[in-house]
C-alpha cells in the first residue's frame, strides 16, 4: 500500500460525500504548573478545568475556595502540605490533564482514590454548590481539602461506612473544640453543632480515630488517616508524635496561574542500530506519521530523535507540514540515549513563551538505555515541568530491566506504558501509536480487533456502536503485508456507503493513507451502529487490526493500577472508571483480557461491589475493581478492558453533601475500551494445573468431613510424579493463608472426568477449609511439586451462611 503527499495535506486525505444529517455540533517553570498533578516540596501543583465560560468574578471565587481550601489542607498535615500553583484554564480546557473538573450548576462533588497526578483522573466539584463561600462562614474550602485527601492520599471517608453512618470520633467526644476528622461530618460536628465555626480541620492518629470501627477508612484501611498518609510513597507527610497540633500553621499564598489551552506533543523516535532489526524504524515512521496525520488543527507537534546522541528532527510547532518529512529522514545506528533524546524533547516545552496543561512526550524505544543521560534522572526535571510521557517498548531486543525503566518514566509523570514485545507483529505499531494519540486528545476507544485475518476475495464487516453527541469518530485499518490489496469503506446506521473515491467535495468526511494503514475520520456522526467494511482483492498474509475511536469530551473509560512494577508474588490490583459527562457510571457491566508475556491470554471481571477480593473499596460508586496473579513469566502484562453500558446511572455523588441535588441521572448506551500494563519480575517456572473441587458449594453450617479435589497436569507432566506432601491450599482468593495441606488418604489416580487425562484424587479437611473462607465466591488455589517442577492451580467455589444480616448504607445530612 503506497502512499503520495502533496503539500497541502498532512496525509493523502480525500473530501467524500455523506448522505448523513449533520450538526454542529504563559508559565514560568517551577513557579506554575503546566501538565497532570505534580508534588514538590510539600506542594501540590496542579490545573482545573472550568467546565463552562466563568466570568472573571466567577474565576475569582473559585480561586478564593483553592485558596481556603489549602489552608484547611496545610493544618490537617501540620503545615507539611499545601496547594503550590493552581493553573486555571477556562471554557473546558484541560479536559484530560486537570486534576479538578469545575462543573457549571448545583451537585455532589466526589473524587477518585490516590489517583492524583494521573491522566484523566479527577476530582467533580460543582460551582453552584461548592464556590459560594464567604470565608468563614461556608465548608467549601473544607470539601475543596476534603475530597482532595481522598485524591491524593486515598483515604476513605469517616462519616459512613460499610453499615451506614458513622463517625471518627466518639459521640461521647463531641464538643465545639472537636478537631478531628477532616474526613467525618465537618457540616454537622464539632463547632457546628451549636454554632457557625468549622472545626473538623485535624486528622485521628491511632490514639483517637474510629473507635468501633465502623468507617470506610477502616474497612478499607484498617489505620488511621495519619498512619495512612505516614505511610504513602509518593505524597509522604510525617505522622505527629501523640495527637496533631492544634494550632492552625502560618497563612500562606496559592500561585494562581490563567491557563493556555491546547495540547503540545513531542514524538521522541529511537533510531539506534538495532531499530533497523526486523523493519522496526520502517514501521515506527507509518506510527509517527499517521500520529501527525491525526492531530487538530490547533494543536502543536515537534519530533525528536535518539541513538548515541539525541536531536531535534522537528521543532514544536502548529504547522506541521514538516514533520513528516522530518521522521522520513532518520536512519539507525549507534546506541541508545533515552535520557538524552527526552531532555532534547523537554526543552521545546520549556522555551515556549506560554505553558500548556497538556505537554507530552511520545517515547518510542526497542532496546535498553545503555549511553549518556540515564531516564531515572531526567525524571524529577520532567516532573518540575508538569510534562508527561507516554512510553512504548517495541521488538524482542528489551530486556524486564528495560521495560521496567519505561514504564517508571511513564508512571511516575503520569503516563502510560505501551508494549509491543512481538517482532513478527511489529506491523501493528502504527495502530498503537493512534492508540497513543486517542489517550492524548482525550477520543475514547470503542472498538479493538487486535489481530483477525481475511482470505482473498473476501470480505469482512465490523460493527461499531456510536452513541449520541459524538463529535467525531476515526475508524483504521492496519496491514501487516504492504503487499496485500485491502480496502474500507464505511457504511452508515442510515445506509449510506463511504468509500475513498467519492470524492464530492463534502468537509465532514476525511480519507488518509499512509503506508500500512487505512482511515476515514467523520465528524459529527450519525448515532447508531457504523460497519467497517473490509474488502480483500489478492492477499498474502491477510493479517489486519481494525480500531475505532470516538472524541465525545467526558465520555471514556479509565483504567488504572495500584502498583505497577510488581515482584512476584504481590497481586496486581486494578479498577476501572467509566465516565459519561465526565461523571462516574455505576451498573455498567466492565470485563476484558490479560495478555501474558507469552501471548497468552486470561478473561477477568471487574466489580464494583466493595468486597476486598475484588479489589473493590466502597459498593456502587462507579469504580470496578479486580485482583489477578495468574503469572507465568517475567515481563509485561497488558489489561485490556471494555465497558458496556446499557441502563446504567451516574454516580449520585458523595452521601456528605445530601443537601445538594443527586447527581444520579440515566446514562444512554456506550462501549468504551482502555488498556493498562505492569511488568512482573521473580516469577518461578511452574505449571498450570487444572483443579475441580466437590462439593462446588460449601455450606459454612455443614458437618461434612471431606473436600474433594481433582487435579490434572498438562502434556509433559505425570500426576504419578506429585509429591502427596507437596500439596496444599496455600491462598483464598489471591490472600495467602497458612497452607492446608491433604489428608494422608484417601488418595487416587484416574480418570473422574473423563476428559483422557489422568488426575489426582486428594481429600482436605472440611473443617480446616471453612474455616478461612467467607460466604460469596471464593477462589482457592492450590500448589505441589511434580518431580521437581511447581504446579499451581485454581477453582472457584460457592460459600453460603444462612440468615444474612442487610446492612444499609446511607450516610450522614448535611446542615
Amino acid at each position: 500500500m503506497s502512499m503520495r503527499t502533496t503539500s497541502f495535506t498532512r496525509g493523502r486525505k480525500y473530501v467524500v460525500p455523506t448522505l448523513l444529517a449533520m450538526s454542529t455540533v504563559g508559565i514560568i517553570p517551577n513557579t506554575a504548573n503546566a501538565g497532570n498533578g505534580t508534588f514538590q516540596s510539600g506542594n501540590f501543583n496542579f490545573c482545573v478545568s472550568m467546565r463552562f465560560n466563568a466570568t472573571a468574578a466567577q474565576l475569582q471565587q473559585v480561586r478564593d475556595v483553592f485558596q481556603d481550601g489549602s489552608q484547611v489542607l496545610a493544618d490537617a498535615t501540620d503545615g507539611q502540605h499545601r496547594f503550590g500553583a493552581i493553573t486555571l484554564v477556562n471554557d473546558s480546557g484541560a479536559s484530560n490533564s486537570a486534576e479538578y473538573w469545575v462543573n457549571a450548576g448545583l451537585g455532589r462533588a466526589y473524587a477518585t482514590y490516590d489517583l492524583y497526578g494521573t491522566r484523566s483522573q479527577k476530582v467533580n466539584l460543582f460551582f453552584n454548590s461548592n464556590f459560594q463561600a464567604t470565608s468563614g462562614t461556608d465548608g467549601d474550602a473544607y470539601t475543596v481539602a476534603h475530597e482532595h485527601v481522598h485524591h491524593a492520599y486515598g483515604v476513605a471517608d469517616e462519616y459512613s461506612g460499610p453499615s451506614g453512618s458513622a463517625e471518627c470520633a466518639a459521640a461521647t467526644a463531641e464538643s465545639p473544640t472537636l478537631n478531628y476528622s477532616l474526613m467525618d461530618n465537618y457540616f454537622t460536628r464539632g463547632g457546628r453543632v451549636g454554632g457557625t465555626a468549622y472545626t473538623l480541620n485535624e486528622f485521628g492518629v491511632a490514639t483517637n480515630h474510629d473507635p468501633d470501627n465502623d468507617t470506610w477508612q477502616d474497612s478499607m484501611h484498617g489505620m488511621s488517616v495519619w498512619e495512612l498518609i505516614d505511610s504513602h510513597t509518593r505524597h509522604l507527610a510525617t505522622m505527629p508524635v501523640g495527637l496533631p497540633t492544634d494550632a492552625p500553621p502560618p497563612a500562606h499564598t496559592v500561585n494562581f496561574v490563567d491557563g493556555f489551552p491546547g495540547i503540545r506533543v513531542m514524538l521522541l523516535l529511537d533510531r539506534s542500530g538495532s531499530m533497523s532489526i526486523n523493519d522496526r524504524l520502517t514501521f515506527a515512521k507509518s506510527g509517527g506519521k499517521v500520529f501527525v496525520d491525526v492531530m487538530d488543527a490547533d494543536d502543536a507537534l515537534g519530533v525528536a530523535s535518539f541513538s548515541s546522541s539525541a536531536s531535534v528532527n522537528f521543532s514544536l510547532n502548529t504547522n506541521l507540514s514538516g514533520a513528516k518529512t522530518a521522521i522520513d529522514s532518520l536512519n539507525a545506528s549507534g546506541s541508545t540515549n533515552i535520557g538524552g533524546g527526552l531532555l532534547a524533547s523537554l526543552g521545546q516545552f520549556t522555551t515556549q513563551p506560554n505553558r500548556s496543561c497538556d505537554e507530552i512526550i511520545v517515547l518510542l524505544s526497542d532496546g535498553d538505555h545503555n549511553t549518556g543521560t540515564a531516564p531515572a534522572s531526567v525524571i524529577p526535571v520532567l516532573q518540575g515541568e508538569n510534562v508527561t510521557v507516554m512510553s512504548v517498548g517495541v521488538g524482542s531486543g528489551l530486556s524486564t530491566g528495560g521495560e521496567t525503566a519505561l514504564q517508571n518514566v511513564a508512571t511516575q509523570t503520569g503516563g502510560k506504558f505501551y508494549r509491543l514485545n512481538n517482532d513478527a507483529a511489529i506491523w501493528r505499531l502504527p495502530a498503537l501509536m493512534l492508540s497513543i494519540q486517542s489517550e492524548t486528545t482525550g477520543s475514547g476507544l470503542l472498538a479493538h480487533s487486535p489481530v483477525m485475518t481475511i482470505s482473498s476475495q473476501e470480505t469482512k464487516e465490523i460493527p461499531v456502536s456510536v452513541e449520541a453527541g459524538t463529535e467525531s469518530t476515526l475508524f483504521a485499518v492496519t496491514v501487516a503485508n504492504l503487499a496485500d490489496d485491502i480496502t474500507l469503506s464505511l457504511r452508515s446506521p442510515s445506509g449510506a456507503v463511504i468509500t475513498k473515491f467519492d470524492i464530492l467535495n463534502d468537509p465532514n468526511i476525511e480519507f488518509i493513507s499512509e503506508s500500512n494503514v487505512i482511515i476515514f475520520k467523520v465528524q459529527t456522526p450519525e448515532e447508531g451502529i457504523w460497519n467497517m467494511v473490509i474488502s480483500a482483492g489478492t492477499v498474502t498474509t491477510g493479517l489486519l487490526e481494525v480500531l475505532a475511536f470516538a472524541e465525545h469530551e467526558g465520555v471514556d473509560l479509565q483504567v488504572a493500577v495500584k502498583k505497577d512494577i510488581l515482584v512476584f508474588p504481590e497481586v496486581v490490583e486494578f479498577n476501572a472508571t467509566p465516565t459519561f459527562g465526565g461523571e462516574r457510571v455505576v451498573g455498567a457491566t466492565v470485563t476484558g483480557t490479560a495478555t501474558r508475556p507469552d501471548g497468552s491470554e486470561v478473561p477477568i471481571v471487574l466489580y464494583d461491589d466493595g468486597l476486598k477480593q475484588h479489589g473493590d473499596g466502597i459498593p456502587n460508586d462507579g469504580i470496578y475493581a479486580a485482583r489477578f496473579d495468574n503469572y507465568n513469566d517475567d515481563g509485561t502484562y497488558t489489561f485490556e478492558l471494555t465497558v458496556v453500558n446499557t441502563d446504567g446511572m451516574t454516580y449520585a455523588g458523595e452521601e456528605l453533601f445530601l443537601d445538594e441535588p443527586s447527581n444520579a441521572k440515566p446514562v444512554p448506551s456506550f462501549t468504551r475500551k482502555d488498556s493498562a500494563t505492569v511488568v512482573v519480575t521473580g516469577v518461578p517456572d511452574f505449571v498450570v494445573a487444572t483443579v475441580e473441587i466437590g462439593p462446588e458449594t460449601l455450606n459454612l453450617k455443614s458437618n461434612g468431613k471431606f473436600i474433594t479435589a481433582y487435579l490434572e497436569l498438562p502434556e509433559g507432566f505425570d500426576v504419578a510424579n506429585i509429591a502427596l506432601d507437596s500439596v496444599a491450599i496455600t491462598a483464598v482468593d489471591s490472600v495467602d493463608i497458612t497452607p492446608i495441606g491433604i489428608e494422608p488418604k484417601p488418595t487416587e489416580i484416574g480418570d473422574f472426568d473423563n476428559d483422557g487425562v489422568p488426575d489426582l484424587m486428594v481429600k482436605f479437611s472440611r473443617s480446616a477449609v471453612q474455616q478461612v473462607v467467607t460466604a460469596g465466591m471464593r477462589e482457592l488455589q492450590l500448589e505441589g511439586m511434580a518431580a521437581g517442577t511447581l504446579f499451581i492451580g485454581k477453582r472457584s467455589v460457592g460459600v453460603i451462611m444462612p440468615g444474612k444480616v442487610p446492612t444499609n448504607n446511607k450516610g450522614k445530612k448535611k446542615k
